[in-house]
């Protein structure tokens, strides 16, 4: 008999398809659950993995925020100035764009 908090459980392993991500799987599997298995009194859980990427969630952003909030400073601090770090950091964009658009042009 498995048990996960306490409960009885059925343990359910899966994967994504190809083409879809892991938050997309686990996003189509709780809808799954919402119309089958709670209307029945059942619950859903999730551990490991699936767990730590349910618990943080959309956190990516802000992490990519602060991350560049802390480039930002670190280059103010180098530059001593706080118009050249945003020139440096906007400049960025640009050659990935740059970059990008040329593999397009070539194929």
């Amino acid at each position: 008999m498995t048990h996960f908090n306490g409960f009885n459980t059925a343990l359910l392993l899966g994967g994504s398809a190809p083409g879809y991500s892991s938050g997309q799987t686990l996003e189509a599997l709780e809808r799954t659950a919402r119309e089958v298995l709670i209307p029945q009194g059942y619950a859903i859980d999730w551990s490991g993995m699936s767990y730590q990427e349910h618990l943080v969630g959309q956190q990516s952003v802000f992490v990519f925020a602060f991350g560049l909030l802390m480039v930002f400073l670190v280059l103010a601090f180098q530059y001593e100035s706080w118009t050249v770090p945003l020139a440096v950091i906007l400049a960025v964009p640009f050659g990935v764009f740059g970059a990008v658009s040329a593999v397009w042009v070539r194929g």
